[in-house]
């Protein structure tokens, strides 16, 4: 009987198990997010100097055949961006925030930040398909909101790197 007491574990050792298995997890997943939003970013920089190289032609198209690399480089940047954000949403909760004091929480204002450059995300890849399907005139737009865009997520990731 008594070697049946010590071999069965408490509910509360299940409990801490359990509870150090979803820490792990959380742990894990919003590593690979910070490793994949890395490559986003560099992604993100390739696809805007490829962009920067390009030159509209006289048919509405543009030349420099760098082309396929851009678009294929944009498509790379958004499954490692998509892929990132799926992780950081998926992570999960441990336990509930703790009221924090008054004043600076860069994980507030990070999580902040990532709704609007996944919006401006969006919108890139939606003026550069239209750019690229003859509508040559909203490649200024395209080019704004993916220097936006580059330029927040930057901020954002910068929020929890550096301590202001």
């Amino acid at each position: 009987m008594l070697a049946l007491i010590i071999a069965t574990p408490t509910l509360a050792l299940a409990e801490e198990t359990s509870e150090e298995r979803l820490w792990t997890l959380r742990r894990d997943r919003l590593n690979l997010h910070q490793t994949l939003a890395i490559g986003a970013l560099g992604g993100m920089a390739l696809t805007g100097i490829t962009g920067a190289m390009l030159t509209p032609d006289a048919r509405g198209g543009y030349s420099g055949g760098l082309t396929g690399v851009h678009v294929a480089s944009a498509l790379s940047t958004a499954i490692l961006y998509g892929s990132a954000a799926t992780l950081a949403l998926t992570a999960p909760q441990v336990a509930e925030p703790s009221a924090q004091e008054p004043g600076y929480d860069s994980s507030y204002w990070h999580k902040s930040l990532s709704w609007v450059h996944a919006a401006g995300l969006g919108s890139t890849l939606t003026l550069g398909a239209l750019t690229l399907a003859n509508q040559p005139s909203l490649s200024g737009a395209h080019r704004a909101a993916a220097i936006t865009t580059t330029l927040l997520m930057t901020l954002s990731g910068g929020l929890l790197v550096f301590e202001f």
